[in-house]
């Protein structure tokens, strides 16, 4: 499985390697290639730094930005069977996936691999920083997974999952739900009890939510990224409820991905009855997976993954583009996971 893994994905993606580069990324891999100055450090510094060793050891063709991109893609997708195949032998499921958890869990990576959906995430270049966080993030709970589970380089997993998590701080924000998601995930699948979580691996996830501090750093002193737009409430108002209907339009991409498009151009809504049916639809959904996560159900955690991971893009925070396929990229593993392991 994990020679095929990445076979099918490089196949998906192959058909994308002739094109050109389009919108931003030409500006924005131009603008990696000659830093002039490393302060103030951008925001996405370490996504950038990928730019800029791609142009020095493959050159400025689009192609080779693409086979790093689809790289990347296709090692997150192993990261994710593995986080699956090891979840799915923890011994919270009595050996109930003995025969069946390393198919379940090469159905489920490969299905998210290979999602149109993730089109956008991966041949879009400049959407590398969409694609090495979700790297990193992945990365970040299998660390944390293996050492909850090894008997031996507990610490060096634990050490891994902490160090991806800085490097995933910089490179996008959404990274910062990584230390959350880990705490959810240790309390449904390992300890049971929040506070047993704690109290048991206070130290590793203590570590993890303080990486948000580079998040946090990075985007207060570049002169870009102001806190000055977040405090209008009016629009943080609109932007907010118009994201019922993004994510009700995520939700459908996930079960008919067509049609699928880069630049939708979508306005912010002017009041709650344009976005009622959504919001009701959306609403549901939020209060299952509240119920379902706090009694520990798996399926709790996978709605959650879902709803948490679209926050930061989703929520009060304007962003001047209210929806991109992209954003889905890493919340479309919890549908995917729920589709294939719940259907079995």
């Amino acid at each position: 499985m994990p020679v095929l893994m990445p076979l099918a994905t490089a196949v998906a993606y192959a058909n994308s390697l002739g094109n050109p580069f389009v919108l931003d990324d030409a500006r924005i891999i131009r603008s990696c290639a000659c830093f002039s100055s490393l302060w103030p450090l951008p925001p996405r510094i370490v996504a950038d730094l990928t730019f800029c060793l791609n142009a020095v050891l493959f050159g400025p063709h689009p192609a080779s930005y693409r086979i790093v991109n689809i790289a990347i893609h296709a090692t997150a997708a192993l990261l994710l069977y593995g986080i699956i195949r090891r979840t799915l032998a923890l011994p919270r499921f009595q050996f109930r996936y003995q025969s069946s958890g390393t198919w379940l869990a090469a159905a489920s990576a490969t299905l998210w691999a290979v999602h149109p959906v993730q089109t956008e995430s991966v041949i879009y270049v400049c959407q590398r920083y969409e694609s090495l966080m979700g790297l990193f993030y992945l990365f970040a709970l299998y660390g944390f997974v293996r050492g909850c589970t090894s008997d031996r380089h507990r610490i060096g997993w634990y050490d891994g999952a902490a160090a991806s998590c800085v490097l995933g701080m910089g490179t996008k924000g959404v990274m910062i739900t990584a230390p959350l998601m880990i705490l959810l995930y240790d309390y449904v699948f390992i300890s049971g009890n929040p506070f047993g979580a704690v109290r048991t691996r206070w130290r590793i996830h203590a570590t993890l939510f303080i990486t948000g501090i580079v998040t946090i750093l990075l985007a207060f002193f570049y002169r870009e990224n102001s806190l000055d737009a977040y405090v209008d409430p009016g629009h943080n108002m609109a932007y907010f409820l118009t994201q019922f209907r993004v994510v009700a339009h995520y939700v459908r991409l996930t079960f008919w991905p067509y049609p699928l498009c880069l630049q939708y151009g979508w306005e912010a809504v002017s009041g709650l009855r344009e976005v009622l049916a959504p919001a009701l639809a959306i609403l549901l959904l939020f209060g299952a997976g509240m119920g379902l996560l706090w009694r520990r159900h798996p399926a709790g955690f996978l709605l959650a993954w879902f709803l948490v991971i679209l926050t930061p893009t989703s929520s009060v925070f304007p962003i001047p583009d209210v929806i991109f396929e992209h954003r889905m990229y890493l919340s479309l593993a919890g549908v995917t996971v729920l589709l294939i392991v719940g259907g079995f």
